[in-house]
């Protein structure tokens, strides 16, 4: 997906549904804003019945770099505030955890997730791979994967135990710069549901085959 899928879409993947906390009724945003408050479980069930599904950790990571090498997607020297949607400034605004950080002495001016196209896009056209909410991939978590893995496309950990956690990837409008890295990767319980992460869709191609 260009962006991430947004509160207009899931309602009409789900006929209806609009669980996101930033739902118009706890302070300004709309339909247009990225979906969030959605678990793994939920992301797979109502994608894959549009031929749909979460990308997996190495398509993540490979659209997200678009063709770069560096810790983002963006020219070294870059500001984040042009790329990105993250913990700064804006964000102390809003209540939260007194154990949240910030990088006060940046403002991307957000305190909150925003619709797609209001930062800059990647070398792929790609809006929010860093920044804004988290986005689930299909794979399960395991930190020592990739000194295993195969080189090329690796396909994701299989679990190991029946409550083993899934990947998500891209940091969110409340984590810091330290976590807006392309290699950023963490877990999180399948069923687990925050306002700072949500889903970007993808599709198959011929040839490619998920692991059962």
């Amino acid at each position: 997906g260009k962006y991430e899928v947004s509160q207009e879409q899931w309602a009409t993947l789900t006929e209806g549904l609009r669980p996101s906390f930033f739902d118009g009724r706890r302070g300004p945003s709309g339909l247009s804003l990225p979906v969030e408050q959605v678990s793994w479980f939920e992301c797979q069930t109502w994608l894959d019945r549009y031929d749909m599904r979460m990308p997996t950790e190495a398509e993540w990571e490979y659209a997200c770099r678009a063709g770069t090498q560096g810790i983002t997607y963006f020219p070294e020297g870059d500001g984040y505030e042009e790329h990105a949607n993250f913990a700064d400034k804006s964000l102390q605004t809003m209540p939260g955890p007194p154990e949240w950080s910030y990088n006060a002495d940046l403002d991307d001016g957000h305190d909150r997730p925003t619709e797609g196209g209001q930062y800059k896009a990647n070398a792929f056209g790609l809006h929010d791979m860093l920044g804004n909410v988290g986005e689930w991939c299909f794979d399960y978590f395991c930190w020592h994967y990739y000194s295993y893995a195969r080189r090329v496309d690796p396909l994701g950990s299989r679990p190991i135990k029946p409550r083993f956690e899934v990947v998500y990837r891209g940091g969110s409008y409340r984590d810091t710069i330290e976590y807006l890295r392309c290699a950023d990767r963490r877990g999180s319980p399948r069923d687990a549901r925050t306002s700072s992460r949500g889903v970007r869709a993808a599709m198959s191609v011929p040839g490619w085959k998920r692991r059962p």
